[in-house]
């Protein structure tokens, strides 16, 4: 990409991604923010599990996770992830946790 900087990158993955695909376009993300291209990298609307397996291998943790406040529990019921699970996993590693439509 050809920019000077960003505050934020956040990144929504389709909802069957596959973990490999993850970590491969996290680890661009992470090289942007090595770079300092990109000052706060994040992900939206992912489930519990796909964020601990993240967090068991990234290089750089996320500054911030994103969900959709009034569809995330219904989205995400068949996978077991909740609101709340996101939520405490946010403020036990001290993620920023902002919301979207």
């Amino acid at each position: 990409m050809n920019f000077k900087n960003a505050d934020s990158l956040i990144l929504a993955f389709e909802k069957k991604i596959s973990s490999r695909e993850i970590k491969r376009i996290w680890t661009e993300a992470e090289n942007l923010k090595s770079a300092g291209k990109v000052q706060n990298i994040g992900v939206a609307d992912m489930t519990i599990e796909q964020i601990r397996d993240l967090f068991d291998w990234c290089s750089i943790t996320p500054d911030m996770l994103q969900i959709c406040p009034s569809t995330y529990d219904e989205d995400f019921r068949e996978k077991k992830s909740t609101i709340k699970d996101i939520m405490t996993f946010g403020y036990e590693h001290h993620l920023r946790i902002t919301t979207h439509k």
